[in-house]
């Protein structure tokens, strides 16, 4: 009964409000798998015209301090178009580029670097995260492993403490990056 009316709420909500709604969920699952002890009713989803620059998308309590997270979903273009025609005709997966993760990843991870956040909500992560669709990390790893200096390079000139690459289909941590810590892939 929980489930029903919790898929019927999602009903009510508008575009904004069902992203948000999946943003929350994308990282109570990511601390979960990461091990973190939040209490998912402290999570606050942040208001991005509260002020200028904005703030990243939400603030937590992590071992009693607060935290900012800036989230950003990766979207495999031709996969989300494939999915989005799912009922007109099946999707195999053999006929999905498998390079395809790549420059999404890229994109995202520039865009979210170059942005300005309000210099007060520090400490600040980044999520990234891959939500729909078979993401293919066997083949997106080593492409990712190679690139891994120039992506810590743009990291390190950043104004995130952390970076976190997580597959929330199956609740897995991808890589990190962090400020004290080499860059740790899975």
């Amino acid at each position: 009964m929980k489930y029903r009316a919790y898929q019927a709420q999602q009903e009510f909500l508008d575009k904004s409000g069902r992203k948000t709604l999946r943003e929350w969920e994308t990282f109570v699952s990511f601390c979960q798998s990461a091990g973190f002890a939040i209490e998912p009713a402290d999570v606050v989803m942040l208001d991005p015209i509260s002020s200028s620059p904005p703030p990243p998308d939400l603030e937590c309590s992590i071992d009693g301090l607060s935290h900012y997270f800036e989230l950003g979903e990766i979207i495999q273009q031709d996969i989300a178009w494939a999915l989005s025609r799912r009922k007109s005709r099946p999707i195999m997966e053999a006929h999905i580029p498998l390079d395809t993760g790549l420059e999404p990843l890229e994109t995202i991870l520039c865009k979210k670097l170059n942005k300005k956040y309000d210099l007060q909500a520090r400490p600040i992560s980044l999520l990234l995260y891959f939500a729909y669709g078979p993401i293919f990390w066997r083949f997106l790893k080593p492409l990712v492993e190679q690139k891994a200096a120039d992506f810590r390079a743009r990291f390190e000139a950043s104004i995130f403490d952390s970076i976190y690459l997580y597959d929330a289909n199956r609740q897995e941590i991808l890589f990190d990056f962090s400020m004290s810590f080499a860059p740790v892939i899975t």
